[in-house]
């Protein structure tokens, strides 16, 4: 999951109290008398009016479900609401999205169907695509510009952006690590994480056990690819490479390259040369956490934050005995992993447009954002959240942080992404399974390139 969260508000209201300094018996002293107060009572009243004009006013929001239950996502939209109507006085009716049934949903509100006023979107350039002019997404760019875009994270953006639009703000965010086995580590007197693809494979092979018959009993290194999903990993090993899936202008393809080529090439020798990754990793029931708190493999390229979760549920005995480290790139300099983001949207069909702007900047407030954050184990877009102890103190979320720093978005910007990396049969994850399955990489390049430029060209 793309996952692609989350104590400051984004929002304070400065209140300049009158200072004056007065002498007295040669004393400095501040008044703090009677306007100050008589203002701020008045402050109160007016929030007080405002709140009971708004409770009439209602608005839907929909959220995607976040945490190991359902319960979880249900639990915080409750507290959340609550807080922003006892702030306002507007009632929220929520949601929350079962993940297999939100690609429909979506594209029903998007094409006519019932909506929400504020969505928590994806593929956000097909909704506003299809959507037109009366439904999907609303451009926004005032309250961008209201809430601001240097406190978020670069590569997050673009996927809130249709051209130089915005259509939503960016808040859940996803980044990959490389995570590493300490004890295995220490037993192959390895004392710190590879940073370039030749220490990865040096490591791998020195940390590979075999039985007598030649088969992997632990593996070196394997890829994050549940159900042999390979094509989020190829993202980052391309981007090590110093390749890009498409050109500058998003209109064709850009792979069909050297770094394209040594990308795929590089995956596919893992596996087939190197022989540090068992092949059964192409099999759909390969499970790479359950294989990592096993003990069968010793790195696995491109964990998520979440992984930390899953691990204090399923394997306790496991604490403390792996770390993460910022994924290598083939040389050990520039950007080394993806980073996919959620944006929050308006939709067009909203009856009240300011209100669901209010439910927004509150629920962009860096309060509410890193609450969820806490609730969800889920990184955020937002730097300043980001930054908070919470995550800059904690040696695992640490690492997360300082790999945000060399990334590139993960998804494209274009309204086609949806069908070219569509899984299991988008021409990007086809292409990835097939050359992991040890098909020809430059076969499956060209192959790939012409479906692709055909999705673009529509």
């Amino acid at each position: 999951m793309k996952m692609k969260l989350k104590a400051i508000s984004l929002f304070m209201l400065a209140l300049m109290m009158p200072v004056s300094l007065v002498a007295c018996s040669g004393t400095n002293v501040t008044n703090t008398g009677g306007d100050t107060a008589k203002n701020s009572g008045q402050n109160k009243e007016t929030q007080t009016v405002e709140k009971k004009e708004n409770k009439n006013r209602e608005i839907t929001v929909w959220l995607q479900r976040y945490g190991s239950t359902p319960s979880i996502s249900n639990d915080f939209m409750k507290d959340v609401t609550a807080k922003f109507k006892e702030k306002t006085g507007i009632n929220v009716k929520y949601e929350t999205l079962d993940w297999s049934q939100a690609l429909t949903k979506y594209t029903l509100a998007s094409t006519g169907g019932d909506a929400p006023d504020v969505a928590d979107l994806f593929f956000l350039q097909s909704f506003q695509k299809i959507g037109g002019d009366k439904w999907g997404p609303m451009q926004i760019n005032d309250l961008v510009k209201e809430i601001g875009v240097d406190k978020y994270i670069t590569s997050t953006l673009s996927e809130a952006k249709v051209g130089n639009d915005f259509y939503g703000i960016p808040w859940r965010m996803d980044t990959r690590v490389l995570l590493y086995n300490t004890e295995h580590f220490k037993e192959a007197g390895l004392t710190e994480p590879p940073k370039n693809w030749n220490e990865l494979i040096e490591y791998g092979k020195k940390l590979t056990k075999t039985d007598a018959n030649g088969n992997i009993t632990r593996s070196g290194l394997i890829f994050r690819n549940a159900q042999a999903r390979f094509d989020q990993t190829w993202f980052a090993v391309l981007t090590q490479a110093g390749g890009k899936v498409l050109s500058d202008d998003l209109t064709k393809t850009a792979f069909n390259t050297p770094e394209g080529a040594e990308s795929l090439q590089f995956m596919q020798d893992i596996v087939h040369k190197h022989n540090i990754a068992p092949k059964g990793i192409i099999d759909p029931s390969f499970d790479p956490n359950n294989e990592f708190l096993s003990g069968k493999a010793s790195m696995m390229f491109g964990a998520a934050a979440d992984f930390r979760a899953t691990q204090e549920k399923l394997a306790p005995q496991m604490k403390d005995k792996y770390k993460a480290a910022v994924m290598p790139s083939k040389t050990g300099e520039g950007p080394s992993s993806i980073s996919f983001a959620a944006p929050i949207s308006i939709m067009k069909t909203t009856k009240d447009v300011e209100a669901a702007k209010e439910w927004v900047k509150f629920f962009m407030s860096n309060e509410i954002q890193l609450e969820a954050s806490k609730r969800f184990s889920l990184l955020n877009s937002n730097k300043e959240v980001m930054n908070d102890p919470y995550f800059k103190n904690d040696p695992w979320l640490s690492v997360f942080v300082k790999q945000t720093e060399r990334v590139v978005p993960g998804d494209k910007p274009v309204a086609q992404w949806s069908q070219i990396d569509a899984f299991p049969n988008g021409p990007i994850p086809k292409m990835a399974t097939a050359i992991m399955a040890g098909k020809s990489v430059k076969d499956e390049i060209e192959n790939t390139v012409v479906e692709i430029n055909k999705l673009l060209a529509q």
